[in-house]
């Protein structure tokens, strides 16, 4: 067991417990000033702690995760298949389903699920994007998926997929944003393409 608080990092001590790893975050930003007028509401901030870890869980399905945001557990969700975890995170048990999403070109290979056109949100929220397993906020990818739904989800609605794209890392840059969350393509059209072909099928 290895405690760090306050960026102090506490000896090593035994611990018994089950085979591998369990991190615990608690009062993760106790000691980082921030001017409260740059701060949104309570539920706005848990809002965005809620995206991050779900993207986060995505990410690995085979790690558990438990998001609990005051005294109210969010979810709970133990190691699982990417089905499941998809599921799970998306509440995606709509009229249509998930449906798997797979497509390949040259050395781009897509996997995920996606829902029907019935099912779609008011925010981009519902729309979980993985390059390489790092979760991103990518325009390029964003607009493919609306693009691909363009004349199956009124305007201003957003689909529900969670999507997979491997891709050789000489052929992205990540460095485009501090947080890593947005990339730069070598070949933007061939990424665009494939997303809209294997969403269109």
């Amino acid at each position: 067991r290895i405690a760090v608080e306050g960026g102090m990092v506490g000896a090593p001590e035994p611990c018994a417990g089950p085979p591998g790893t369990r991190v615990v975050v608690e009062d993760l930003f106790f000691a980082t000033p921030a001017r409260r007028k740059f701060l949104k509401s309570p539920r706005v901030e848990s809002g965005h702690a809620d995206i991050t870890v779900r993207r986060l869980a995505l990410s690995v399905p085979h790690v558990a995760f438990r998001l609990q945001l005051d005294d109210r557990v969010v979810f709970d969700l133990p190691a699982q298949d990417m089905a499941d975890r998809v599921a799970a995170l998306l509440d995606a048990e709509g009229a249509d389903g998930m449906l798997p999403v797979e497509g390949r070109k040259g050395e781009l290979e897509l996997s995920g699920f996606a829902c029907g056109p019935s099912v779609h949100r008011a925010t981009a929220a519902g729309q979980i994007l993985l390059v390489n397993g790092r979760p991103v906020v990518d325009p390029v990818l964003r607009t493919a998926v609306r693009v691909a739904y363009r004349h199956v989800i009124e305007h201003g609605r957003h689909a529900v997929v969670a999507l997979s794209l491997r891709i050789p890392p000489d052929q992205v840059d990540v460095n485009v944003h501090p947080a890593k969350t947005e990339l730069r393509f070598a070949d933007a059209a061939s990424v665009r393409g494939l997303v809209i072909g294997a969403l269109g099928r």
